[in-house]
């Protein structure tokens, strides 16, 4: 909370005048080149867990980036005005308190309109170059809304976008509800409607990457802030778009055309290249002096955005089985996942273990811990494998299960099979006095906080 009330950031500028007060923004005013250099920077920034980045010196735009957004899971408990250990909770309790949309007039992303033959999407916005291998520019923080012509949902997601030409662009649909959508449309020989939102507030960017098939995301959104999120038609299609969002790409797909997309390098750490559906793309509109948003793949905001949701829907479905449970971590594309749980029984740890690699297709890695164990600090979690695991009797090896469609190693079987690892590193039952961990008094840590804030140290 700011100022000890509920004020919900209401768009992206809200939110990145927050950051810089609280330290968690940085600018860079030196000129950067969209090609490799923002990304660059970004990349050394976001695997450092660093702070946000603005760089308002991007040569030969007027436009600046704003990157690693949500680098730190401090920033996206920011975002929610929580602690980082209420993330989970915090998710599990607002997504079933929706909220839904609610029109504005004079939506600020309709400041300035292009469109018309002339419109360039690369002479107009500062769209990254991220690696050597990639195709083209990239746009990597757009969310895609698609409306579902039967029923007149949307979809909102973030996918991959490859700037093809001028106007045309290749969406790299990973999402079943867009996709399923947008083969509506062509089945009728219709090309569904698309728009692409850049830069919208924070509770919407982590609505549309939570792990909810066919929700309405901005209801989600809603209930993520606890305040409507404000919306408006689209000028060139009839879709409800973020009507605070920085800039705003609306047009249609080309139906039934499929194009190679890529190379690009994803979020794996290694190149993809596939096909993909087409769009062209007729209205580009933005606010007065908009900020162009942009994430790095392969970097901590890649785990933070991809996994922040996920993990409060494990925690909820873990607690149905295995009531103990008190925390869910997960990282590595989801391929490595750490719970936290007080034990009823000598094999329940075992149980949890085989009961996640065997139903989750992601998840290649899962380690159990003690609940005295905090998920958010590696040194714990290695700590407790180093010494309450016994190799012999603590390592769970499984063959022969469904793999992860993003695990490039499990693309080497052809029925896409792997072997998965469980890790039981919890205290040996019965001897939880000699696995005792230390620490000092509650009222001591709170005494030594009060003390390093004062003299000006936040960890």
């Amino acid at each position: 909370m700011r100022g000890g009330v509920n004020m919900a950031f209401a768009d992206l500028r809200d939110f990145l005048r927050f950051l810089e007060d609280a330290g968690e923004l940085i600018r860079i005013e030196d000129e950067v080149d969209s090609r490799f250099e923002v990304s660059a920077v970004l990349k050394r920034v976001g695997q450092a867990g660093g702070p946000a980045v603005m760089f308002t010196g991007v040569k030969g735009y007027d436009v600046p980036v704003m990157g690693n957004l949500f680098g730190s899971l401090r920033r996206l408990a920011m975002a929610l005005e929580c602690e980082v250990a209420q993330i989970n909770q915090v998710y599990l309790e607002r997504r079933e308190k929706p909220v839904g949309p609610t029109e504005v007039e004079g939506a600020p992303c309709r400041e300035l309109v292009y469109r018309g033959a002339g419109l360039d999407l690369l002479s107009l916005l500062p769209i990254l170059t991220y690696h050597e291998g990639d195709a083209s520019p990239y746009i990597t923080q757009g969310l895609v809304i698609v409306r579902d012509p039967e029923s007149g949902a949307q979809s909102l997601g973030i996918h991959r976008i490859q700037v093809k030409g001028p106007r045309r662009i290749g969406i790299q649909l990973v999402s079943r509800t867009s996709m399923v959508y947008m083969e509506r449309a062509e089945a009728r020989g219709e090309g569904a409607e698309v728009a692409i939102a850049i830069g919208v507030d924070p509770c919407t960017l982590l609505a549309s990457v939570a792990w909810v098939p066919f929700a309405d995301k901005l209801a989600l959104a809603g209930g993520m802030r606890r305040a409507p999120t404000e919306v408006t038609k689209g000028l060139a299609t009839q879709l409800w778009l973020p009507a605070r969002a920085e800039i705003v790409l609306e047009g249609r797909f080309i139906p039934g055309v499929r194009e190679t997309e890529g190379p690009f390098g994803e979020s794996t750490g290694y190149y993809i290249t596939t096909e993909s559906p087409v769009a062209e793309i007729e209205l580009v509109s933005m606010r007065s002096g908009a900020i162009y948003a942009a994430s790095e793949p392969w970097t901590r905001e890649d785990e933070v955005l991809t996994a922040w949701s996920w993990a409060g829907e494990v925690l909820n479905s873990l607690r149905k089985e295995f009531p103990g449970v008190k925390a869910v971590k997960l990282s590595s594309m989801m391929a490595n996942c750490v719970v936290s749980m007080t034990k009823s029984s000598p094999g329940e740890a075992r149980r949890l273990i085989y009961r996640l690699l065997t139903s989750n297709p992601y998840f290649k890695y899962v380690t159990v811990v003690d609940d005295d164990v905090d998920l958010n600090n590696p040194m714990e979690v290695e700590w407790a494998l180093t010494t309450r695991m016994l190799p012999d009797s603590g390592i769970i090896r499984l063959e022969g299960l469904e793999g992860s469609p993003i695990d490039p190693s499990v693309k080497l079987d052809p029925h896409l099979l792997t072997a998965k690892i469980g890790f039981d590193a919890t205290r040996p039952w019965g001897h939880d006095e000699e696995f005792a961990k230390i620490d000092v008094p509650g009222s001591a840590r709170q005494r030594a906080t009060s003390l390093l804030a004062a003299a000006g140290w936040e960890a």
